[in-house]
């Protein structure tokens, strides 16, 4: 019970550093903040504040999901059809961020103009992508070659969700969508019926 207090309140103390990095640099320019000046809007030292992130771009990303274990792990024991599983997967992580659109949608505003902040952003959704690839070797046995390209759509659909919830649709739904759409792709590309008229 105690350790679990504790991880609580370290994850908020990670999020409240990482809208503390992000309002200053929305206020005063990447360039311009330091890691001194976001530990010191919450009171905290600089040493303290690399207790949590290793610099100022990582604070801006925010913690690495830790959620996405957790999700693996019911996704490995999962025995339903791999496609819910997967919408299971990306709706869990982005029900991690229901209550901080606004906070997403200012980082996705400093990831456009700032290359480091993009590309770590980039470099935390490669982890996740990694560890689905390898659930889903686990899953798919035999057919375990297919296991990237699988990957690879789930994250494409994560981040189409990821989308459309910035941009108002509700978590839900916008996860419903991009499967939905995922469904429509792979339908178009499975080959047509045996006889069946293709020429239009």
């Amino acid at each position: 019970m105690a350790a679990h207090l504790r991880d609580i309140r370290r994850h908020q103390t990670e999020v409240d550093l990482q809208a503390s990095a992000v309002r200053l640099v929305l206020l005063h320019g990447y360039d311009t903040v330091t890691t001194a000046m976001i530990a010191a809007a919450l009171g905290m030292s600089t040493r303290t504040f690399f207790n949590y992130y290793e610099n100022k771009d990582a604070a801006i990303v925010g913690p690495r999901n830790s959620l996405t274990p957790v999700l693996i792990e019911a996704f490995l024991r999962g025995n339903g059809a791999i496609a819910e599983d997967l919408r299971t997967f990306v709706y869990g992580h982005l029900e991690k961020i229901a209550d901080l659109r606004g906070l997403m949608r200012d980082i996705m505003r400093i990831g456009d103009e700032v290359l480091r902040v993009r590309l770590m952003q980039k470099e935390r959704g490669e982890d996740i992508r990694l560890a689905l690839q390898s659930a889903l070797r686990v899953r798919l046995g035999p057919q375990a070659d297919l296991a990237e390209y699988i990957a690879d759509l789930a994250m494409s659909a994560l981040r189409q969700a990821y989308l459309s919830w910035l941009e108002g649709e509700d978590m839900s739904d916008a996860t419903e969508t991009a499967f939905d759409r995922l469904a429509r792709v792979i339908t178009v590309m499975s080959p047509a019926p045996s006889g069946a008229d293709v020429s239009h």
